[in-house]
């Protein structure tokens, strides 16, 4: 009875240390323009403890060709290093503050239709906008109406989703906006602001009420959402 014990308890650490091998991680990529899939095996070095990381992103000096010399912050580096060939990615949205909806780099609808949008959780629409002032997703083919804010694009101004969210990622236009500008919180929103947002050759819809103020949430700081080759963006899991 002993050695069966034995036996079975060695059976289950390598059942375990196999399903940890197994693993995959979700990073994102530099710049926080896709989130990238990464097995356990091929993270070769995750961001020191004691550096309090909140998201996971992928070190853009990193090349797994030269482990030992392309990342001049070695063990000290606060993003991931991982061999990514293998890895699997897909875009998300950053609801960002475009100065017009010529600059909005993400495919966007095709206009012409008028779609009438809900908060997140409420089943009363409360915006009006035209179909191009919307980022391509997968809202109108979801069942469910009235359309819907994504909670996550509303919120956090992210979507781990991206274009295969089931709901609706609203385009927001602030001709002052700075590069990387996060669109303000619901509860910044004004009618002012909304105006702004409708195509330049349409009349704004009347009336359109504001927004609902949102429950707290955590989101994007502006130095996450910065270049590329920032520095200072923070790194963690992402959650899709």
């Amino acid at each position: 009875m002993p050695a069966f014990r034995a036996h079975t308890h060695h059976h289950h650490h390598h059942a375990g240390a196999a399903a940890a091998k197994n693993a995959t991680h979700q990073v994102y990529a530099p710049g926080f323009t896709h989130v990238v899939n990464l097995e356990a095996r091929d993270i070769v070095q995750m961001p020191p403890a004691g550096m309090n990381v909140t998201r996971l992103v992928l070190c853009a000096n990193y090349d797994a060709a030269r482990p030992d010399t392309s990342c001049a912050m070695g063990s000290r580096c606060k993003f991931v290093h991982a061999d990514t060939r293998r890895a699997q990615k897909h875009a998300i949205h950053v609801n960002y503050a475009w100065r017009k909806v010529e600059a909005v780099t993400y495919e966007r609808m095709a206009g012409g239709q008028t779609l009438e949008v809900a908060p997140p959780n409420s089943k009363v629409a409360t915006d009006v906008m035209d179909s191009s002032m919307v980022l391509k997703t997968k809202a109108l083919q979801s069942k469910r109406r009235p359309l819907s804010h994504c909670a996550h694009y509303y919120f956090n101004r992210a979507c781990n989703l991206g274009a295969e969210c089931q709901f609706v990622h609203a385009v927001f236009i602030d001709p002052a906006a700075r590069k990387y500008q996060r669109a303000p919180m619901p509860s910044q929103l004004g009618r002012a602001h909304r105006d702004r947002a409708a195509p330049t050759d349409a009349t704004p819809p009347e009336p359109t009420p504001t927004v609902r103020s949102p429950r707290r949430s955590s989101s994007f700081s502006a130095d996450e959402l910065s270049s590329p080759s920032a520095a200072t963006a923070p790194s963690g899991r992402a959650s899709l």
